[in-house]
């Protein structure tokens, strides 16, 4: 196979590495985040041939300049900067709008036709999708749905016709959802990926304490692409920044969940390393010509379908997030945790909701844990639920507010983990279905059980005969902007107990598993006692019994479950005083549960557990490069397992150290 050259133009080395990524990125539908720690390089020349590159593999490219305006603390204000730039190769017309007039006139009269071809295969339904589709649509004259679209964008409710087509405006708040769904529009206008650049990112460390604070928390959760199989396709986001980004105060080092997403241990490691096509972190030599020395293996080339998959479960592994597909064959250590889920899952299919703590340290596999969960529990036909206390899903102890993002983010059984309001568009798709689920809402409505209230309120909304009035009731639309009032919190309440029935009934569900996760985030900068408290009143009805057939798994740091427990006894009472407290907000078996259940500790592997882990990460790097010579592999994994480190180090360490050999012909 040909060699590169790496002193045939500047940066060659890194340019080469990133293109192979990009092929990875849109051959296997996975998606990364690059942080380009810039040293005392100019980081223009690296970054404008990036994304030259990307243009002619057919990549959309956006890049603006992070600053006071588009910090990440704002995620949908960067949305909106990166949409506003959006460009391909061939168009001299930047933007959305662009994208889809080109997309217009190369698919002509079948333009519409393509467009719900592609949407349909990549799911692409989301806001941004529906009035991309109308004014697709609307062929000559899109006038309302132009004004809808660039409303929509400017965070505006969109007019006239329009308004049906979504669901929401672009917020903080739904903002990451629209990045998703833009990656997925995208896709459906017949591009291979999306690349997204931001500039001078090191002006972050200039922001406020809790601007700063939120901006590294949104950074970490783009890290993660949390949303499983509804998450980013084919995209790379690259964020650029000088070194006091990575290192001193003020920089990312404040955040532990996002530097343990991104760096080693060790930053003489890291800058050391060779480039590989998925590093978390590419470092800029100090010069702009003549980089380096070092000569390619290989030439970029995309992956076969043959690898596509395992490819994109080396991309998130590389990065220290569990693959979604292949997660078994990183599953290590988890004999107790499965024997633990099936007593789990017994008592609440017999006894009603059950209660657990999983306590784990950043870097541990918390997140890896509860994506096997996820499987385990969707293997068995549970729904499962994700309440997040991220920055990005606010109101947490506002279920009136949050209700709708629970919805959108649960995972059915079925092919694609569909959400429960792909299950309405399902349930409503003929007059048949339609009738059955009016069937079935007025026998709950009849039976006085605590959905019925939400189901006579699903009843009148389809009796009125409006388009979109049931997804309106069941979706939880019309409660996104309302007050702390009890008889919203009851009414939101009622309709997720609804939403249980319903999948029970109609898709022969078993009760629904709901995971808690980041409570550390109660106790970030900014976080007042009062909000704690709210929050807990509200965890007070997950957590306290009131869904039925349950398994609630409550993920917590060591150091969180201290200050909660400490907090739990005083904060609850005060909880279980407020006159305004529902009797569905269990504070006093909250407090006890919090305050009594054994956490089942996500427990580093030892050396043995490690070394299999290794020989995996080695497997699945095998199934997706091909066979690796590497004589010293072996000796490398014994001094990586020596000490005590977390399976996710062990797993990026050895599948770097098999990249670098895989692309350079030697490790470093």
């Amino acid at each position: 196979m040909a060699r590169s050259r790496a002193k045939d133009e500047p940066y060659a080395s890194l340019l080469g590495v990133s293109r192979q990524g990009l092929l990875d990125l849109a051959a296997s539908g996975a998606s990364d985040v690059v942080f380009v720690r810039e040293r005392r390089a100019p980081p223009g020349p690296f970054l404008d041939a990036l994304e030259k590159i990307a243009l002619e593999s057919d990549f959309a490219v956006a890049s603006m300049a992070v600053g006071v305006d588009h910090a990440f603390d704002a995620l949908d204000e960067v949305v909106r900067g990166f949409a506003k730039n959006l460009r391909v190769d061939g168009l001299e017309a930047r933007g959305l709008i662009a994208l889809l007039d080109g997309f217009v006139a190369r698919e002509k009269r079948g333009a519409l036709d393509t467009f719900d071809e592609r949407a349909a295969a990549l799911g692409a339904a989301g806001d941004i999708t529906r009035l991309a589709r109308a004014y697709v649509e609307a062929k000559s004259e899109p006038k309302a749905e132009l004004r809808a679209l660039r409303g929509y964008l400017e965070g505006r409710d969109p007019a006239g016709v329009a308004l049906e087509e979504t669901r929401s405006t672009l917020t903080p708040r739904t903002a990451k959802r629209t990045l998703v769904d833009l990656s997925r529009l995208v896709r459906v206008l017949g591009h291979a990926g999306l690349l997204l650049v931001a500039r001078r990112a090191a002006s972050l460390t200039e922001l406020s304490p809790t601007r700063r604070e939120n901006a590294y928390t949104v950074l970490r959760e783009l890290c993660d692409n949390g949303d499983g199989p509804r998450g980013a396709l084919s995209t790379r986001l690259v964020v650029s920044g000088a070194d006091e980004l990575f290192a001193g105060p003020r920089s990312m080092l404040e955040s532990a969940p996002l530097t343990t997403r991104i760096l080693f241990d060790d930053d003489a490691d890291a800058l050391a390393m060779p480039p590989v096509p998925h590093g978390t972190v590419l470092v800029l030599p100090d010069r702009t010509v003549d980089d380096d020395d070092r000569v390619a293996l290989r030439e970029p080339d995309a992956p076969t379908d043959k690898r596509a998959r395992s490819v994109g479960a080396l991309v998130r592994a590389g990065m220290g997030l569990p693959p979604l597909y292949h997660l078994d064959d990183l599953t290590v250590g988890y004999e107790s945790v499965d024997a633990t889920l099936d007593r789990l899952f017994e008592h609440a299919s017999n006894e009603g909701s059950v209660f657990s703590l999983l306590s784990g340290a950043y870097g541990s596999g918390k997140t890896h844990l509860l994506m096997h969960v996820t499987a385990r529990a969707l293997a068995e036909r549970r729904p499962v639920l994700r309440l997040s206390v991220e920055s990005l899903d606010a109101d947490l102890g506002n279920p009136q507010r949050h209700l709708r993002r629970l919805l959108e983010g649960a995972l059915l059984p079925g092919a694609g983990a569909p959400s429960p309001l792909d299950r309405l568009g399902v349930w409503t798709r003929t007059d048949a279905s339609t009738r059955k689920l009016a069937r079935k809402l007025e026998e709950i409505a009849a039976v006085g059980s605590d959905a019925s209230n939400a189901a006579r309120r699903a009843l009148r909304a389809l009796a009125s005969g409006e388009p979109r009035a049931l997804e309106v009731c069941l979706g939880a639309r019309d409660l996104e902007s309302r007050p702390s009032q009890p008889s919203y919190r009851q009414d939101a309440y009622g309709r997720l107990l609804l939403w249980v029935e319903l999948l029970t009934s109609l898709d022969g569900c078993d009760g629904p598993v709901l995971l808690i996760d980041e409570a550390e985030n109660l106790y970030k900068g900014g976080t007042t006692r009062p909000e704690r408290r709210t929050a807990l009143r509200t965890l007070a009805f997950y957590c306290g019994g009131a869904l039925p057939r349950a398994c609630v798994i409550f993920a917590v740091t060591p150091e969180t479950l201290t200050l909660l427990r400490d907090e739990a006894e005083s904060m609850l009472d005060e909880v279980a005083d407020q006159v305004t407290s529902l009797p569905w907000e269990d504070a006093t078996l909250l407090r006890r549960r919090l305050l009594r259940s054994r956490a089942l500790d996500v427990a580093k592997l030892g050396k043995e557990e490690l070394r299999e882990l290794a020989l995996r990460a080695r497997q699945l790097h095998a199934a997706a490069r091909g066979a690796v010579r590497d004589r010293e592999i072996e000796s490398f994994v014994e001094e990586t397992i020596r000490g005590k480190p977390t399976a996710r180090d062990v797993v990026r360490r050895t599948i770097a150290r098999l990249e670098a050999t895989w692309w350079w012909g030697q490790p470093s």
